[in-house]
């Protein structure tokens, strides 16, 4: 049985033109389960197509994007934000941000295209990472 009751729209302005931008929570009863699914077309499209990103540096962008959907759409204020930030010292990947905040999404990868060159053509997390940090920040609205 899905609960439809907790859809939350990634992009207001697609909700009533199309269903491809959505997080949806579900439940399990005889499993007493419950999750939620994010699928993320348009949105993503228009976030990607804004940087000529490589392949690889592309994937790991759609993916952190994807998490934070997901992530994001559990806020239960439309004022609240969700923050997911990666800073590191050695990797391809220098900088990563992705941010939802009242069901809109955006994303931004800072990236070394010398060390990108050097890296295999399917990276691991830790050659695209190296060392560094990783923050999630839920910022709640207080009204």
């Amino acid at each position: 049985m899905v609960d439809r009751s907790v859809t939350h729209p990634i992009l207001p302005v697609m909700q009533t033109t199309t269903d491809l931008d959505r997080a949806l929570g579900f439940t399990i009863p005889a499993r007493h389960a419950r999750g939620r699914v994010v699928r993320l077309g348009p949105t993503l499209d228009s976030i990607l197509s804004a940087h000529a990103y490589p392949p690889a540096i592309e994937a790991l962008l759609a993916e952190a994007l994807t998490l934070c959907a997901l992530m994001g759409a559990t806020l239960k204020d439309e004022a609240g934000q969700l923050t997911m930030q990666t800073r590191t010292e050695a990797g391809v990947v220098q900088l990563l941000v992705c941010d939802y905040r009242g069901g809109e999404l955006r994303g931004y990868i800072d990236y070394d295209a010398d060390r990108l060159a050097e890296a295999p053509a399917q990276p691991s997390l830790f050659a695209l990472f190296g060392q560094g940090y990783l923050a999630i920040t839920f910022d709640l609205a207080t009204t």
